[in-house]
């Protein structure tokens, strides 16, 4: 298990790899970095805002608490940003990337990756290929780039782009829900988990932004920005 401490780090070629892609999240402070190498490491964050870097390998990273940036570097890696406000980046490979507490930032790059956002207020963009993006808990900002992918909204107000390709957007059914789905297309399909339990348990209807989709006994609501009420079929969703 490697653990390196630093400090007055000179983050050279790794600038770019930091930068949020949300144009208003903060960029890191880097109070200590702490790389891996050939082979796959297990690499542990300290309680400082870290840089961990996995390189090649199957890596396993666990950032612990500070607001910690990890890059996943090349192979399919297990990331996990734990505690604070932390930014995750999977970049090659299939991996797995945990947000766990804090309002995280996680990138799924290239490879086909899950994507979990826990709890707190999340930005979670997929990549090219499809990936599996679970939001959970807070008022989530979700992307799934390219590919077909599955984006499961989880708790709280979700503003959600599935991107090019054929999304699955599911809903759990359970509690109040405001969500809205950006970029709702042909192919595209509304999925219910735990209610409800067939489409004429849906009310759809127009309003300035696009088709609400009203359903559960909370007042519970998806908006389909752009899309009209008259559009939607039973063949969008499944329950």
């Amino acid at each position: 298990m490697a653990k390196v401490k630093g400090s007055g780090v000179d983050l050279g070629t790794q600038v770019g790899r930091l930068s949020p892609l949300d144009a208003a999240a903060t960029p890191p402070v880097i109070e200590a970095t702490i790389p891996g190498g050939a082979g796959n490491d297990e690499l542990n964050g300290t309680n400082a805002g870290d840089l961990i870097t996995g390189a090649d390998g199957n890596d396993t990273v666990e950032g612990d608490s500070g607001n910690d940036t990890i890059l996943g570097g090349t192979g399919n890696d297990l990331l996990d940003g734990e505690d604070d406000n932390d930014i995750v980046r999977g970049e090659d490979g299939n991996d797995d990337l945990e947000g766990s507490d804090g309002n995280d930032s996680l990138y799924g790059d290239a490879g086909r990756d899950i994507l979990d956002g826990g709890v707190g207020n999340d930005l979670l963009i997929g990549g090219a290929d499809r990936d599996d993006i679970e939001a959970e808990g807070g008022n989530d900002k979700v992307r799934g780039d390219g590919g077909d992918d599955k984006i499961e909204a989880g708790d709280g107000n979700d503003k959600i782009s599935g991107g090019p390709g054929l999304d699955d957007f599911i809903f759990d059914g359970v509690g109040l829900e405001k969500d809205k789905i950006t970029d709702f297309a042909d192919g595209d399909n509304i999925r219910f988990e735990n209610g409800p339990n067939s489409f004429n348990d849906l009310t759809i209807t127009d309003s300035a932004k696009g088709a609400v989709v009203a359903y559960g006994n909370d007042g519970s609501t998806i908006v389909l920005v752009g899309v009209l009420a008259a559009d939607l079929s039973a063949s969008d969703f499944s329950f």
